[in-house]
């Protein structure tokens, strides 16, 4: 009788079934949603529209406008707003993701925020797919001007996956050239305030790593473009045959193939030699930062003890050895082979890199000195 009874009281309260609580609050939510439409009824009547029947949303993380912003506008345009993804859900809304998220979505329709309100601000629902967060191969879109296209600037690649038949077009390198370069050239002063909404965009913009997987893309298009133009020829092959005939130690590899492994090794730092001679022979390291933090210059804010502690659990102590509250915390990017003598290395912090080595000259990033000595030697290989 006991159990009968507990067993109808779990049935009663809408939690009986196997996770029946996720259940009855997402019901419970949708409820709460419907009502405050309800409500702005009178506000909707006037300012509002229904460009958005048929369109649920769900919302990922920090989003400019916010999520509540963004749940106001489905309200009035006739959209839905689910704070759970469920499987009526039309579109995700997100504006950056990380890449174990992007493989679980990458089926799905997530989209930029700027969708929903230029949708508001035409007054119509817009195509989706001009807002795409990320493309079909689950990687961030390059955020290049955009330009009208000419005829043959374009070159059609077939895709030899067979899930996607759809072609991909490559841009022409020097498209691509004018474009970065016009993209720096607009760029406003590096945003300061982390409350400022383009923090993140104009921190990224600025990051090594952004810059190197962004060349990286670039080039892997480049490379695509010198192999569609290629009759066959190669000019530097035929020099170096020729140079070959003349030794009297030239090798024979009976005609088979060679692999020549090319290491770049300093590369940031012999790139930012080019215009700096003066500093050839003396230990030079690639970072943000100019030498240590003065000790009346502090910055507000800062918790060194949470930043020991963070790359103590994420490197290890040895990283974070002998660091006090005014050494720089910049990690060096590329150090030359004179400061590699001194026990520094790739990674290391610069107040530990100067005190292994106190007369240590650093020198600042020259993204496009990188990208003009990577198009040499990409044109002189494929020669």
């Amino acid at each position: 009788m006991y159990k009968r009874r507990k067993r109808q009281s779990s049935e009663d309260n809408g939690f009986g079934a196997w996770g029946g609580y996720m259940a009855a609050k997402k019901s419970k939510l949708q409820e709460q949603f419907l009502e405050d439409v309800a409500k702005e009824g009178d506000s909707r009547s006037n300012a509002g529209s229904n460009i958005f029947r048929g369109v649920a949303i769900f919302v990922i993380g920090y989003t400019v406008p916010c999520a509540d912003s963004l749940k106001r506008m489905m309200m009035l345009h006739g959209g839905i707003y689910h704070h759970y993804q469920t499987n009526s859900t039309t579109h995700i809304i997100a504006s950056n993701l990380p890449n174990c998220k992007m493989k679980l979505l990458r089926k799905l329709k997530v989209v930029k925020p700027s969708w929903i309100m230029d949708s508001v601000q035409k007054g119509s629902l817009l195509d989706y797919r001009k807002y795409l967060l990320y493309t079909s191969k689950a990687q961030t879109r390059l955020d290049f001007n955009q330009k009208e296209v000419e005829s043959g600037n374009l070159l059609q690649e077939t895709k030899t996956s067979s899930e996607n038949s759809e072609p991909v077009y490559l841009m022409q390198p020097d498209m691509l050239t004018t474009d970065v370069a016009e993209g720096r050239q607009s760029s406003h002063a590096t945003t300061q305030n982390a409350a400022d909404p383009n923090f993140l965009s104009e921190f990224y913009s600025h990051s090594r790593l952004h810059h190197i997987s962004t060349m990286g893309a670039l080039f892997k298009q480049y490379v695509a473009q010198l192999r569609e133009d290629s009759d066959g020829r190669f000019p530097g092959q035929e020099r170096l045959r020729e140079c070959g005939t003349r030794t009297t130690n030239s090798h024979n590899f009976g005609g088979g193939r060679v692999i020549m492994h090319i290491d770049m090794d300093c590369f940031f730092v012999s790139v930012g030699l080019r215009d700096r001679p003066h500093l050839r022979g003396l230990p030079v390291a690639v970072t943000h930062a100019k030498g240590n933090i003065a000790s009346t210059h502090q910055r507000k804010g800062v918790d060194r003890a949470f930043e020991l502690n963070y790359y103590n659990q994420k490197a290890g102590l040895k990283m974070v050895t002998d660091v006090d509250e005014t050494d720089s915390m910049s990690e060096i990017a590329s150090c030359s082979y004179e400061a590699r003598k001194c026990g520094l290395k790739n990674g290391m912090f610069l107040g530990t890199a100067l005190k292994l080595c106190p007369n240590l000259r650093t020198i600042p990033y020259d993204f496009e000195g990188y990208k003009q000595v990577s198009h040499c030697l990409y044109n002189t290989v494929a020669a």
